[in-house]
């Protein structure tokens, strides 16, 4: 656990590293945080002087409002893993994310693996794409979403026609009858699509109607 909150200085451990957990605070705020250092040759007295934590949220209100009179060490771990475990044990045991005077957001992720977990993770996850029987179970997963992606495609493709059905439906009033966008461009150089677009686009129906498309132009490739 953790260990006496008397540590000696930077001087003469540059090398080592002492995970630490902290607390920063604006007492006339009643702003406070909880946080944890960790990584190498990280050390408490880097508290504020080179490290001035991860928090947007922190940073906001020392923007503001100077730095924390409140800097605290909690404790001193010998690890990483200990550090990152004291530290959500502390944030979920009090509910700090709940506390509106803590400005945490979360409590705290899961503690990492050691090297010996994170070797033997390795060596499963390899075994198992070795394995034909799980390349055999991942192709067909893969085959399935896109089987599924396919099928959504045409689910979407039918409500964007039944959309398009429905505002060719459209009633409009020309010449003292109702029309719609397919009764109109009968006979016309006009799709009851771009009818609609040019409705929209503010045209009249007759403008709609009679002005010509514009011809694209067709750039050729130099051979």
């Amino acid at each position: 656990m953790a260990k006496k909150l008397i540590y000696s200085n930077r001087a003469g451990i540059r090398n080592e590293s002492c995970p630490f957990v902290y607390l920063l605070g604006w007492p006339d705020l009643n702003q406070f945080y909880i946080g944890v250092r960790f990584g190498k040759g990280c050390h408490p007295d880097d508290l504020w002087t080179r490290y001035f934590s991860s928090s947007y949220r922190v940073h906001e209100i020392a923007q503001e409002y100077g730095p924390p009179p409140v800097r605290d060490i909690i404790g001193i771990y010998s690890s990483e893993a200990e550090a990152r475990e004291a530290e959500k044990t502390l944030l979920r045991e009090n509910k700090v994310h709940r506390l509106s005077n803590f400005v945490n957001l979360t409590t705290g992720g899961p503690a990492p693996m050691t090297d010996e977990q994170r070797a033997n993770h390795s060596k499963a996850l390899k075994r198992a794409y070795e394995s034909t029987e799980l390349r055999e179970k991942l192709s067909a997963a893969v085959k399935a979403s896109w089987a599924g992606d396919d099928e959504r495609r045409r689910q979407m493709s039918r409500r964007a026609r039944k959309m398009g059905q429905q505002r060719a439906r459209k009633y409009f009033t020309w010449k003292g009858q109702e029309w719609t966008a397919e009764q109109l461009v009968t006979g016309s150089h006009l799709t009851p699509h771009q009818f609609l677009n040019r409705m929209n686009q503010g045209y009249t129906i007759e403008d709609a109607l009679t002005t010509p498309l514009r011809k694209r132009s067709r750039t050729r490739k130099n051979s």
